[in-house]
């Protein structure tokens, strides 16, 4: 799927598992050049375009904002210093503490991967990169891994949905 079907997907399930207006208002391009200015990286074409497209994303079970990204990403940077890599971009928290983030610069640019606050720096994940035991690859780039999690949201509101059907006849 190229990103124009992936973005058209995108919106159709954000619509559909909204709460309320499911996008934001655009980031400018020269908005997104002073984000990147501030924390010093270069934002993967799939991020940048989504923050140009739309900001911002708020569905059940979900919260992409591009207004706070700076923030969250310079608190991180500040709190962790010694375990949350400056070349990651926060796209997503998980509410523990834990952040889906997008790899701004070397062999993994593009990537989401999930950065665990309180992982041991040694320990064995499954799917961790070579050395960050605190985190893996989530997604290949930003649309796919958005367009996986809003997939994976679907489901659980299906399923939920279903539940809920067989309980009242029941």
């Amino acid at each position: 799927m190229n990103s124009k079907d992936k973005i058209q997907t995108i919106k159709e399930l954000a619509n559909e598992l909204r709460f309320g207006k499911p996008f934001g208002k655009p980031i400018t391009l020269a908005e997104t050049h002073e984000m990147e200015s501030r924390l010093n990286v270069e934002f993967p074409p799939e991020l940048r375009e989504f923050l140009q497209t739309f900001g911002s994303l708020r569905v059940k079970r979900m919260e992409v904002d591009g207004y706070t990204i700076v923030q969250e990403t310079l608190d991180l940077r500040e709190n962790y210093p010694d375990t949350f890599p400056h070349n990651l971009v926060v796209v997503e928290g998980d509410g523990y503490g834990n952040y889906y983030c997008v790899v701004c610069d070397g062999k993994d640019y593009g990537k989401v991967i999930f950065w665990q606050h309180d992982a041991p720096l040694e320990g064995i994940y499954p799917k961790y990169p070579e050395g960050k035991p605190n985190f893996w690859i989530e997604g290949p780039d930003f649309w796919t891994w958005l367009l996986e999690e809003l997939q994976r949201i679907k489901k659980i509101e299906d399923e939920e949905k279903q539940h809920e059907k067989e309980k009242v006849k029941e």
